[in-house]
């Protein structure tokens, strides 16, 4: 595992003990919604928060099974992402009024995250076998 995936399970760890006691977390909550906004709507993946989490290669970054689980579940809402992404290059938002806003539906995305996790300490030949869970918002887009 390379050094960038352990920085980020750790970080998405950190976060997860936040969502069981449901207490905020600080913006780690970003590092996940952030990529779920855009495998949703690739349209996202033009922002700047968006060329972040896909490093400028969208096309790249759908292939992921990762992004195509995101895709497939659905897990952000529209009006998340929009609060979330919707903002000019180099203006990023100030995310706790965002996380106030959609602090159920982050809450919500428990699966999500724990998948998220199971993603990064699973070999990259392994990841496209691991199960996608569903969430409330499948199939709504």
């Amino acid at each position: 595992m390379n050094t960038r995936a352990i920085q980020i399970a750790v970080v998405s760890t950190s976060f997860l003990a936040g969502v069981a006691s449901a207490a905020n977390d600080g913006d780690l909550w970003v590092m996940l919604v952030g990529p779920m906004c855009v495998a949703q709507d690739p349209a996202y993946g033009d922002t700047s928060l968006g060329k972040f989490f896909t490093r400028g290669n969208l096309s790249a970054f759908e292939q992921q099974p990762l992004a195509k689980c995101f895709k497939e579940g659905h897990w952000a809402p529209k009006k998340l992402c929009d609060d979330l992404m919707g903002h000019k290059a180099g203006d990023l938002p100030n995310v706790q009024p965002i996380y106030e806003r959609h602090r159920d539906e982050i809450r919500g995305m428990e699966a999500a995250f724990n998948y998220f996790n199971k993603y990064l300490v699973t070999d990259r030949a392994a990841r496209s076998t691991l199960q996608c869970p569903a969430s409330k918002q499948s199939g709504q887009k």
